[in-house]
């Protein structure tokens, strides 16, 4: 932040800086506001703030004050002061907006324990202005071992800009549900309860109530994200029930075709620059990045300087080297599959990233993948450069396999799902 004017109270009771931060003006102000008084501090600062006419503000700090003596204090005893009208015709001006408020609409937590008292109360704040909290994603109270007072924080993506436009349109449909209605009208009760107060302007209250309302259908985010995963996991995790090796033994009496030395020897040879260099090359610009965002452009435009590392990096996992952790990540995306239900999870289509490891363990090609990653394209290095996967394919697989992912058309990935679901060792136990 470059700083253009810095002003600061005679008592040290607070300190207001105006600069510029991303190309934008922008006034931060911190505050630690007197136990008496307080009305002909907050007039000060607020007589203070006028006069730097900046557009973005952001102020936080003790207070020494509540905001709102039901939510931000334990006890219903008077024993913490309202805020004085200098401040909230303050906060009115300028349209300043309470950050932890707004993301943690209807909690109760606090920042200050007062033993005379033997009660909680809320009373550090960080407030700020509408376009900077619309582009907030968080406001957390942390736990401070040095000090009597509780940390406050949040989190914006970006500073005096405009939030990206959205059209948000409540689906009707969730209305027709019976427990949706019961927990909507509960909520809209709870809050009008809780937040018609004397001194908050009608304008806020109504409007504040549709921010409320707005984040009902998603409230329950990790809990839907832990359904998936359960789902998933059970899917997809190797079977434990499988037969032992003592149920195995009718494999030992299949003519079970297997590579020969040299074929091994060809294929456990270690993976050279240039073979990674040409599927670089080859790489098709419209490969999805995955989560790490570098697309197949970065390394097409690098090559010759990316090459050598990737080959390095290869080459060491291959003698059992651990894969860097933001390798093993993948994207996943659930698309509800056509006349079915899109409510129950076995109906949607998974869509995913292959992991890229099993080459690695087996140095052998993954399977073909419309919606593979740049990992997985430099994954096939090694076979595909030297040719051997054409020459020893038809010898190991047959077409009718269901693993033949080469001879499946498009709509047949859907297949993928429940037939490539096995024991692995098993698997590999074939080749």
């Amino acid at each position: 932040m470059e700083v253009k004017q810095c002003f600061k109270d005679k008592d040290g009771r607070f300190v207001i800086i105006k600069g510029v931060l991303h190309n934008r003006e922008i006034t931060i102000a911190s505050i630690y506001a007197p136990n008496d008084a307080p009305a002909s501090f907050f007039k000060s600062f607020f007589d203070k703030l006028t006069s730097l006419n900046s557009p973005h503000i952001i102020i936080g700090g003790d207070f020494n004050l509540v905001a709102n003596p039901t939510l931000d204090r334990s006890s219903s005893t008077k024993i913490s002061k309202a805020f004085p009208r200098s401040l909230t015709q303050g906060l009115l001006d300028y349209q300043l907006v309470d950050t932890w408020k707004t993301h943690n609409m209807g909690l109760k937590e606090f920042t200050f324990y007062s033993h005379p008292h033997n009660s909680y109360a809320r009373l550090d704040y960080i407030y700020t202005t509408p376009i900077i909290l619309a582009n907030s994603t968080k406001a957390t109270i942390h736990p401070c071992v040095w000090s009597d007072h509780h940390v406050t924080s949040f989190t914006t993506k970006f500073i005096g800009l405009a939030p990206t436009p959205y059209i948000w349109r409540l689906n009707e449909a969730l209305l027709s549900d019976v427990v949706v209605e019961s927990e909507t009208a509960k909520s809209i009760e709870e809050y009008f309860s809780l937040n018609a107060l004397p001194d908050t302007p009608p304008s806020f209250l109504w409007t504040a109530h549709k921010a409320v309302i707005r984040g009902l259908p998603t409230s329950h985010p990790k809990e839907v994200l832990q359904i998936f995963e359960q789902f998933y996991s059970s899917l997809l995790s190797p079977n434990l029930n499988s037969p032992t090796s003592a149920d195995d033994s009718w494999f030992q009496d299949i003519n079970i075709p297997t590579l020969s030395t040299t074929q091994v020897e060809k294929l456990n040879a270690p993976i050279t620059t240039s073979e990674v260099l040409k599927v670089i090359k080859s790489l098709k610009t419209g490969s999805a990045p995955g989560p790490d965002g570098f697309s197949a452009i970065y390394y097409k435009k690098f090559a010759s300087l990316l090459s050598p590392g990737l080959a390095q990096l290869f080459n060491w996992i291959l003698q059992g080297g651990n894969f860097p952790e933001e390798m093993l990540l993948a994207n996943m995306s659930l698309i509800p599959k056509p006349n079915k239900s899109r409510f129950l999870i076995p109906d949607r289509e998974f869509y995913h990233f292959l992991q890229i490891r099993h080459f690695f363990q087996h140095h052998y090609l993954l399977p073909h993948s419309d919606h593979s990653t740049i990992y997985e394209d430099l994954c096939r290095t090694a076979p595909r450069q030297k040719g051997l996967i054409s020459q020893i394919h038809g010898s190991l697989v047959s077409v009718e396999d269901s693993l033949t992912l080469k001879y499946r058309s498009q709509w047949e990935q859907d297949l993928a799902l429940d037939q490539d679901v096995m024991d692995w060792d098993r698997g590999w136990l074939n080749i």
